[in-house]
């Protein structure tokens, strides 16, 4: 992920670096926060005007857009809408169908492959 502070035309601004602070918003309604938990919360933008993150995460499959904010410059800034998706498999979930039983009646075992953080991990095979 790459922040990059711009003016109002879409030109990088050189010479600008500020701390930020990021949060992950609803991508179709920027009022209210997304429902997951975003890795990475505060940067130092250095001076050039553009920072990677190279180990942002969030943990929720939804469409979102980050929004920076330069508390100290009291300037607002959004990403564009993306869709976070499930990382690998982590994790395989079983449930049975009655919960318990007894010899010889069968029960239905269900299994979803989740992600680390608990996301169904559509397409895995068990």
């Amino acid at each position: 992920m790459t922040v990059s502070a711009v003016d109002a035309a879409g030109n990088q601004l050189a010479g600008y670096s500020a701390t930020l602070s990021l949060s992950a918003l609803q991508a179709d309604n920027t009022a209210q926060a997304g429902g997951g938990i975003l890795g990475v919360t505060n940067v130092n933008l250095p001076a050039n005007g553009t920072l990677t993150i190279a180990n942002q995460t969030y943990t929720k499959l939804e469409r979102i857009r980050l929004r920076a904010v330069d508390t100290g410059a009291d300037i607002t800034g959004y990403s564009s809408s993306m869709t976070v998706v499930a990382g690998l498999p982590a994790s395989v979930a079983l449930t049975a169908n009655p919960q318990s039983t007894v010899l010889g009646v069968p029960a239905v075992l269900s299994a979803v492959v989740q992600d680390l953080y608990a996301n169904q991990v559509q397409g895995a095979t068990v």
